[in-house]
């Protein structure tokens, strides 16, 4: 996904509003993928196995977009999270506040500077999510993606 926002943004002849908002967007979904792997990253891998398929595909679904952007929220006003997984929890609520206005309203204006900005803080803030130790990063992402009871 990143690859392709930073194309939409780069490259003149694809630089136009639509593209400004499908690539705010895609940095939104860049960070939502991001928790939906970290959540499957602990069951390893068995592509073969059909059970395993069933259970990996039953976990990635299981975040929702508002619960995430709820429990980010938190995370990111304060947690015993580490300052970088604070920081990509903050960076999921911006993006994702920035997703709905380029989706669903049309007055909005995107400017260049400002998704090549997004850009490059979700490469850093992406980095340094899948830098993270992986048990702090899969306890993250059980916090802010998994239905609690």
């Amino acid at each position: 996904m990143i690859r392709v926002t930073r194309s939409r943004i780069n490259e003149e002849k694809f630089r136009n509003e639509a593209n400004l908002r499908r690539a705010t967007s895609d940095l939104y979904f860049a960070t939502f993928h991001a928790v939906c792997e970290a959540l499957v990253e602990p069951l390893g891998g068995d592509p073969d196995n059909a059970a395993f398929k069933e259970i990996y595909t039953r976990v990635y679904r299981q975040v929702r977009h508002e619960s995430l952007e709820k429990r980010c929220k938190s995370i990111a006003e304060g947690s015993d999270f580490s300052v970088d997984l604070r920081r990509f929890a903050k960076l999921v609520v911006t993006l994702k506040n920035k997703r709905e206005a380029a989706d669903y309203h049309p007055l909005e204006v995107f400017s260049v500077s400002i998704v090549k900005n997004d850009l490059a803080t979700t490469e850093t803030r992406l980095r340094d999510f899948w830098n993270a130790a992986s048990g702090d990063r899969a306890t993250f992402a059980c916090s802010v993606g998994l239905k609690v009871s």
